[in-house]
């Protein structure tokens, strides 16, 4: 807790984002080891299996956004570090819930963000003292007009409005209403987006514990999710994070938290490669360097970033001189935040 506020010092304009992933593991004898249904699952295909074996990992990211001189915010998304969630406590015998491990890491005061698995009252009743609490609602959820929950507000009435604004793509509304079993009002935001190969209306409901806050800051908020994906699957696909067949917890956390940092340090890298005004470090010169073709190239993606890495570290091992390891120790790093 004591590093997140060091960070959130540095850095004004930063978030702290937390999600929970989970890896598959190999061999029987494993700690911490749970089973998932797979939801790729089909009945009648061969060589897969119902359940998915592995570990579930709570991961910290850092999001900061910065000012272009365009006017645009550009986002960042920085790996922190990955905690283990053990499946059970043997004393007690209950779970342990990334509710507990939110309130153990994350300063107060902080946004949380769920997703739709993690909308129940319990969940909601316990984040709400302490955080604001977002989270992504299934389209037939059911809100209430009175704290009792006897009448029943139906948001999608709002649709004989929707059908009259078919030129606009996106149709937001803000309704403070309640859930059962949620001791608070909370504030509710349906937004309608076209569907234009289906030709009809899609409606989506986000929730949120601040009654106060924008329609557009919540759903904003709440789209930070899609920062950490991809930290999720960056980890998986280049430090091995997905066949982790470590035995013991220690390993099995140790492990999780060097894959996270390496992904957040290889984002850094790519953040540094981007703003270089060096010509051989842009797509195109990375790209010749790495004597790859690849149409229409716009950013420098994390894969390319990692494969002029690893060609920068068989250089130097090779011949120091010409490696292009140097641009990222000699050159001085730009602040992101002024």
């Amino acid at each position: 807790m004591a590093f997140l506020g060091f960070l959130l010092a540095i850095f004004p304009n930063g978030r702290i984002i937390a999600d929970v992933t989970h890896t598959t593991t190999q061999g029987k004898k494993q700690a911490a080891r749970g089973f998932r249904k797979n939801p790729h699952y089909r009945k009648g295909y061969q060589n897969q299996s119902k359940f998915l074996a592995g570990n579930d990992i709570l991961s910290l990211a850092l999001v900061v956004d910065e000012a272009q001189e365009n006017g645009r915010i550009q986002r960042y998304c920085f790996a922190l570090g990955g905690i283990l969630l053990r499946l059970t406590n043997k004393r007690r015998g209950e779970k342990q819930t990334l509710v507990r491990a939110i309130e153990r890491i994350i300063p107060k005061g902080m946004i949380v963000l769920y997703d739709r698995g993690g909308n129940d009252a319990a969940t909601i009743n316990r984040l709400a003292k302490n955080y604001t609490y977002i989270t992504r609602l299934n389209a037939n959820a059911v809100f209430y007009s009175d704290q009792q929950c006897k009448h029943k507000l139906d948001i999608k009435q709002q649709a004989t409005v929707v059908n009259k604004r078919k030129q606009d793509n996106v149709y937001r509304s803000s309704h403070v209403c309640y859930r059962r079993g949620v001791k608070l009002p909370v504030l509710v935001v349906a937004e309608w987006c076209y569907h234009r190969p289906k030709r009809r209306w899609r409606v989506v409901f986000y929730l949120c514990t601040d009654t106060a806050m924008k329609p557009e800051r919540v759903i904003e908020e709440y789209k930070l999710r899609c920062n950490i994906e991809t930290t999720h699957a960056d980890s998986k696909l280049f430090t091995g994070f997905e066949d982790c067949r470590l035995r013991s917890e220690q390993s099995i956390e140790a492990w999780c938290c060097l894959s996270l940092l390496a992904t957040g340090i290889l984002e850094y890298l790519r953040w540094r490669l981007a703003h270089s005004v060096d010509v051989n470090h842009t797509t195109n010169g990375v790209l010749a360097i790495l004597r790859m073709h690849w149409y229409h190239p716009r950013t420098l993606t994390r894969g390319l970033v990692c494969c002029y890495v690893r060609l920068c570290l068989l250089r130097e091992h090779n011949d120091p001189t010409t490696s292009g390891a140097d641009f990222f120790t000699k050159n001085v790093a730009t602040p992101l935040v002024a």
